[in-house]
């Protein structure tokens, strides 16, 4: 079921509680990936004494903790991944409750991670003491400006690492946060609300957040990905509109397409995320026949009619939690639908930006231009005969 992934680098009198804490699972079903990071100490004494077989141990030179990662990963045998550093440890039914919060994911390949209890060393009695809870509820938005998830209570199926890749090994400090980034961007996660984690901050002598610096870190990652944070802008023919914030859903979903070449190779075309933009065509009739229009030749090859307003709804309501751009026109004047401005509507109400075109020929009725604008209505676009004789 899970493959657990440890990297260690010269700890050798701490090792030991972290492994004890995952042979302690009451959910018997995993290996113990543990990868010696090049260290010089008594390590290898330590992991060797363990006589169980679910523990698969490798050296390697010191690359630091995303290449020791990275390795681990690419032995896992396990279709789900779990992580746990050396220094921390779970409580014995950790494994279990993932695995349920798991089995009650929707998605084809879940995610989940529950709350950690913080740990820290009194300056003055040196004793430990729990300072806070990590963890909350998910909200994509939240989690890209701040990270909430602690590796160590995370589970993943193995499969989403073929879409997001491993650890960035050019990362020297919150490399999980990165990944977790990736993973739950694709997969939403489950919730556990509960502490099955204990997580020593600082307790052990040589931590990544006690050696390395934060601040380029995190410059680091605001560059590399697009979308952290609103306004958001997307520009169609020309034009450009903009959302101020965004739902978490509609955040998340827009932030995929914004950073889908991080997840893809070239080549691949998979839809990772659902539409953000879409087009409608209210209406097939017209009161014009341009040439260059198949309907202006009556060509169409199709009916002459009016979407209902009840299709409209049933469409917007089958993608409202991620459509955020709506193009109200394809063939026919769009102002001949008596009920376009109840569409707009119902799209504004659902915080979907629209955009139509006229050919002009309706704009002297104000009774319909005062619905349509008020209903919400982003764009509209004006398209005009040039003046003029026309060409022979």
């Amino acid at each position: 079921m899970f493959s657990i992934i440890m990297p260690v680098w010269n700890r050798a009198e701490e090792v030991a509680a972290a492994v004890d804490s995952v042979l302690a699972q009451t959910f018997r079903d995993f290996e113990l990936v543990i990868v010696d990071d090049g260290s010089t100490d008594d390590l290898a004494a330590v992991v060797e004494a363990y006589e169980d077989e679910r523990i698969r141990f490798y050296r390697r030179p010191h690359e630091g903790v995303c290449k020791a990662r990275n390795f681990a990963l690419s032995k896992a045998c396990y279709p789900y991944i779990a992580y746990l550093d050396s220094d921390n440890r779970w409580s014995p039914d950790f494994l279990a409750i993932m695995r349920k919060a798991l089995q009650d994911s929707p998605e084809a390949h879940p995610t989940a991670y529950c709350q950690a209890s913080l740990f820290r060393r009194n300056k003055n009695s040196g004793d430990l003491q729990l300072r806070c809870l990590i963890g909350q509820p998910f909200g994509f938005k939240q989690l890209l400006r701040q990270n909430y998830i602690d590796l160590n209570a995370f589970v993943h199926a193995r499969a989403l690492l073929d879409s997001t890749g491993g650890f960035d090994e050019t990362l020297r400090r919150l490399n999980d946060w990165d990944l977790i980034i990736r993973l739950v961007a694709l997969v939403r996660p489950v919730y556990v609300p509960q502490p099955l984690v204990e997580y020593y901050d600082c307790v052990a002598g040589n931590t990544i957040t006690a050696r390395e610096k934060l601040a380029p870190a995190m410059r680091y990652i605001r560059k590399k990905y697009k979308g952290q944070s609103g306004p958001f802008v997307y520009v169609h023919d020309t034009v450009p509109h903009l959302w101020g914030d965004l739902s978490d859903d509609k955040h998340r979903n827009f932030w995929i397409h914004l950073n889908r070449k991080k997840f893809l190779l070239p080549g691949d075309r998979r839809a990772l995320a659902y539409p953000f933009m879409l087009q409608i065509e209210p209406t097939n009739a017209c009161n014009l026949g341009c040439p260059l229009c198949p309907v202006g030749r009556n060509e169409l090859g199709r009916s002459t009619e009016h979407m209902s307003l009840a299709t409209f709804q049933g469409i917007v309501d089958d993608m409202a939690d991620h459509l955020q751009f709506l193009l109200l026109w394809d063939w026919g004047e769009p102002f001949m639908h008596p009920q376009l401005p109840e569409m707009v509507a119902y799209a504004a109400a659902r915080d979907i930006r629209t955009m139509t075109s006229t050919n002009a020929h309706f704009l002297e009725d104000e009774d319909y231009l005062r619905r349509l604008l008020g209903a919400g209505l982003s764009t509209l676009i004006v398209a005009v005969e040039r003046g003029g004789r026309r060409p022979k």
